[in-house]
């Protein structure tokens, strides 16, 4: 039998729903919500908030899933199992969490309600019928995935996004399939969710250069330079001396104040070729 528990430390719950949440201890807190979104209980729970329309009567049409998650999933070796799990749920009424309880028959899992708050009141949803039920199946993963790969090569975005959804939820173990979704969400304009999908393909496929170039540049288009160098600098161990990390990074060092790493890696990556690093070479004379 599998256990896993997944505490956010300093959480806590204001009145009219709102909902503070203080990370204490940054990377700890971040490692296990990774991890717990790498189950299949995860995937079918965000299913859920997603498809039913009770939930979305609660928390408002406009509500957006936050990355961070936390709770129990316990599964056991006889294909059976349960869990809860809290999610951190925004829109315009404020942020609130709904707590999705879930049961698992024959290595399956589906939900079976949620509960929360709605502007101080508590709220249940019952799931009706087993929608949100779901295989595990690596090999339609991959499918999805180069389904995908084939819409995001048009430009077709939305059809590519629904595809990488699906192969998350068939497969989360999948780093293709967070690093599709991520790059997706990013062309979308969605760089807080692309950095949540792309670092959690990073912690599936540590070795993917492109997932780190990927993240790279999610993070740099959402204002986390500092986060941007550390990747940059993991992607240029993956891939010394490339032209597009290397101007890249320029742009980094240049938004934190280094202007002398600016200039030599803006140099570096003019020589191989990287337009864009010409022109940052040029503003930083």
């Amino acid at each position: 039998m599998a256990k896993m528990t997944r505490i956010l430390g300093g959480l806590t719950v204001l009145g009219g729903g709102a909902v503070l949440v203080a990370l204490v201890g940054l990377g700890w807190a971040t490692m296990r919500v990774v991890n717990l979104r790498n189950t299949q209980a995860y995937s079918v729970s965000v299913e859920f908030l997603k498809k039913s329309p009770a939930v979305r009567a609660q928390v408002g049409d406009d509500a957006q899933i936050n990355p961070l998650v936390w709770g129990d999933v316990d599964s056991r070796l006889d294909g059976t199992g349960t869990a809860r799990l809290y999610h951190v749920i925004t829109s315009s009424k404020g942020a609130r969490i709904v707590t999705v309880e879930l049961v698992k028959k024959d290595d399956m899992w589906a939900a079976k309600g949620a509960s929360g708050d709605n502007d101080g009141k508590a709220f249940t949803v019952d799931a009706g019928p087993p929608t949100a039920q779901m295989p595990h199946d690596p090999a339609k993963s991959i499918e999805a995935v180069a389904r995908g790969d084939e819409d995001y090569a048009k430009s077709d975005y939305v059809a590519a996004m629904a595809e990488y959804e699906q192969a998350v939820s068939l497969d989360p173990n999948n780093p293709a399939a967070w690093l599709g979704r991520g790059k997706a969400n990013g062309r979308r304009g969605e760089a807080e969710r692309a950095v949540a999908d792309l670092e959690q393909a990073v912690e599936l496929a540590p070795g993917s250069a492109d997932a780190w170039e990927a993240l790279s540049w999610a993070r740099l288009h959402s204002g986390r330079d500092k986060q941007a160098l550390e990747a940059l600098n993991k992607l240029l161990e993956l891939r010394p001396g490339d032209a597009r990390a290397l101007g890249m990074r320029a742009d980094a060092n240049s938004k934190l104040g280094d202007m002398p790493a600016a200039k030599a890696d803006a140099d570096l990556a003019c020589r191989g070729g990287d337009s864009f690093a010409c022109n940052l070479q040029q503003r930083l004379r």
